[in-house]
């Protein structure tokens, strides 16, 4: 079995290398990690390069493609999972760039589609609100179904070939009209078996650069004190 990762990574280096860092401490490696960064004019894959050739030591294949112009969703995260999906991987993890995972995220995955599912989505994560601001807001593992359409949080997705197919032709039909990529995910989970596991395997950052940030902030007075 094949095991792919793919990171989406737009003009910041030091996500991609919170990202690689992450990856390279799984207890169970990726044989693939598929990279792809957007909107910047030069590549800054200088920021992981021996975080890279680690993991080439440890025979897992980096795949790397830069995208110049701005591409919008889905499109962002479509190339590096065709990328992927083209070198045969069996199975995929979604792996935001901006988001912390734990060290069994991927053999977690694993575990529950060995029991017969297409597609594994963990109902949990744990929270970290990133103000403006100085200072941060730590949450403890919960549900964010109010933040997300599938559920659980859409970077703790792993899913099997079928559904990558499935998935990449979607995508494709679906830039035209801006859809996130969870928002095309939903629209195909029906027609596929599926496990939602109330684990955690995720930090999810909130911060002023994703679009989260505008769910938070209204209530971010109130949460100070979650600290």
């Amino acid at each position: 079995m094949k095991v792919g990762v793919y990171i989406a990574t737009h003009n910041n280096p030091l996500f991609l290398r919170l990202c690689l860092s992450q990856v390279a401490i799984q207890s169970r490696l990726p044989d693939m990690v598929a990279i792809h960064e957007n909107t910047h004019p030069q590549s800054y894959m200088w920021a992981v390069d021996d975080i890279a050739e680690s993991l080439k030591s440890k025979a897992v294949i980096i795949l790397h493609d830069i995208t110049h112009e701005t591409i919008k969703h889905p499109l962002y995260h479509r190339k590096p999972l065709q990328r992927l999906f083209d070198e045969g991987c069996d199975v995929f993890f979604k792996l935001d760039h901006d988001d912390f995972f734990r060290i069994n995220h991927i053999e977690h995955g694993l575990t529950q589609l060995s029991k017969g599912v297409d597609f594994n989505l963990n109902t949990l994560t744990a929270i970290l609100l990133l103000p403006y601001r100085a200072g941060y807001v730590y949450m403890t593992p919960q549900p964010i179904t109010r933040l997300n359409p599938l559920g659980g949080p859409a970077m703790t997705l792993c899913f099997n070939r079928t559904v990558a197919e499935r998935y990449l032709a979607v995508m494709s039909d679906a830039a035209s009209y801006g859809k996130q990529d969870d928002e095309v995910f939903r629209g195909i989970m029906q027609e596929f078996r599926g496990t939602f596991t109330p684990e955690c395997t995720t930090v999810y950052v909130i911060h002023g650069t994703n679009d989260s940030i505008r769910d938070w902030t209204e209530d971010e007075p109130r949460r100070q004190q979650v600290v």
